[in-house]
């Protein structure tokens, strides 16, 4: 102990040590204003957080450390060699970083602490072995050894802190405990080593100067301060965008529910009157009321894609999954799909591998997958042919069935393909003009075949025809993926 003080006291500049205090007091000030963003964030965000966390506390060990080396004023000038100095810096950012990891990921104190020191013990000792100076260095083994171990139960202690820690003076406290280990294994660390004259050893090679290594430590903590800036502005943006998103598909479901109610009646009505009016051999009013029919219809069913995609992208859509069998599932959407085709004189074939018999998913959501796909491929086919060959493929190593829903239409040229599944989009605004639509349907569905633990894919060529290929797992393999759909809904407005 007495060596430890006599090392503080004596043989540092005492301001710059309370500057380094000042560092690393401040290095985990922001640490604990970080960690709230680590824990909030979306699952997909919350690795780079935790980089940017362990960068943050990684470098702020380490100018610490090196600040405090700049304060050591021994009886000789002493240089620090390049390669030892930024060994150092790597090592102790890439432990921090793993002991954020083993607290947040999982949840355990012990190794998130014992890593931590072991950060903070590589920064101090390697930096230590970076000194150079015409002097033979004498090493205190039992104040090393002490030094890492007084880290090591301050650093963990901390974990647990933080790992209990729901509120922002939770994380500073846990935070301050970490200052608390670094500067305990610094000063330690710093009366395990004495450097004793010796004439016969060479003065240093000019490497790093103490000016060099301040320049270097300033540079650190500025670097680290920006990763800070643009974590929290960059957060703040996505945040943002999503809030913008989640307004955006709030107020399309509303709207979307609000206009569904009246058109029910509407139909209803129109129904009535066109039966009423065919009874009573009213031609005209029968005629009348179809095309309100007709035109309710159709409304209905875009305003019913724009629900689902809301909903979609609100994650709001749950799935079911049971046994489906496949053939009966095409069946039933062959007679369904009947008035498409006739009504642009297509010819519709269905072919089933016979090996093919149940699939565990959701039907109600193939179902709806299958019949967007048929109902494309007749809308934009005609005087043509389109056919259903469903047979079992294996992706990998994952047994499932492949439908090809295969059309003789218009084709899709290639520079279109890239943006075909974009939602609120065609291949072209001839198509749009032509034959109406949100361009929402193969949004849906490859959104509902992402959930489905499936893909959609597509090949097709122009005035030949186009090829839609949808893979759907034969167990059950869902994915909790909530899809692309906040980004493009802002690429799309």
């Amino acid at each position: 102990m007495y060596r430890v003080i006599y090392c503080t006291l004596f043989e540092h500049n005492l301001p710059l040590l309370l500057l380094a205090a000042g560092i690393c007091s401040a290095a985990f000030a922001v640490t604990a204003l970080l960690w709230p963003h680590v824990r909030n964030a979306p699952a997909k965000r919350q690795t780079i957080w935790l980089v940017g966390v362990g960068m943050v506390a990684g470098g702020g060990v380490w100018a610490t450390h090196f600040i405090s080396m700049l304060a050591y004023r021994p009886a000789f000038p002493i240089n620090f060699g390049l390669g030892s100095t930024m060994l150092s810096l790597v090592v102790g950012i890439a432990f921090s970083t793993a002991s954020f990891f083993l607290k947040f990921r999982k949840r355990l104190a012990i190794p998130a602490g014992i890593a931590f020191a072991i950060g903070v013990m590589s920064v101090h000792y390697i930096g230590m072995a970076a000194i150079e100076a015409p002097a033979r260095k004498l090493w205190a083994i039992d104040l090393v050894f002490s030094s890492f171990v007084v880290c090591a139960v301050a650093a963990t202690f901390a974990m647990k802190i933080g790992i209990k820690a729901h509120s922002l003076r939770g994380h500073i406290a846990a935070c301050a405990m970490l200052a608390l280990s670094v500067v305990s294994l610094h000063f330690t660390g710093m009366g395990a080593l004495t450097l004793l004259p010796d004439p016969t050893i060479a003065p240093p090679v000019s490497q790093l100067e103490p000016m060099e290594l301040a320049t270097i430590v300033s540079l650190t903590v500025s670097v680290c301060l920006a990763v800070v800036v643009i974590l929290v502005v960059s957060d703040n943006r996505i945040s943002s965008a999503e809030a913008r998103s989640w307004a955006k598909s709030q107020f399309l479901a509303s709207m979307s529910h609000e206009l569904r109610t009246p058109l029910t009646s509407i139909i209803s009505y129109a129904e009535m009157i066109a039966e009423n009016a065919n009874d009573d051999a009213r031609a005209q009013d029968q005629a009348d009321a179809v095309v309100i029919l007709d035109a309710s219809r159709h409304l209905l069913a875009l305003i019913s894609e724009i629900l689902d995609f809301s909903k979609l992208e609100a994650g709001a859509v749950t799935l079911e999954f049971s046994k489906v069998d496949v053939r009966c599932l095409v069946g039933a959407l062959k007679q369904t799909s009947a008035p498409l085709f006739s009504s642009n004189r297509n010819t519709f074939a269905c072919r089933i591998e016979d090996s093919i018999g149940t699939i565990e998913t959701d039907q109600m959501r193939l179902r709806q997958c299958l019949l967007n796909l048929v109902s494309n491929a007749a809308k934009f086919t005609h005087d043509g042919a389109v056919s259903l060959e469903t047979y079992l493929e294996e992706r990998g190593g994952a047994v499932g069935v492949r439908f090809d829903v295969i059309d003789t239409g218009i084709g899709i040229p290639a520079d279109s393909l890239k943006r075909l599944f974009d939602p609120f989009t065609q291949a072209d605004e001839t198509i749009t003009r032509r034959y109406g639509g949100t361009g929402l349907g193969l949004a849906i569905t490859k959104q509902l075949a992402q959930r489905l633990g499936g893909t959609l894919s597509v090949t097709s060529e122009p005035g030949v025809g186009s090829t839609f290929s949808l893979w759907i797992p034969q167990s059950r393999r869902p994915t909790n993926a909530t899809t692309a759909a906040p980004a493009l809904i802002e690429k799309a407005a």
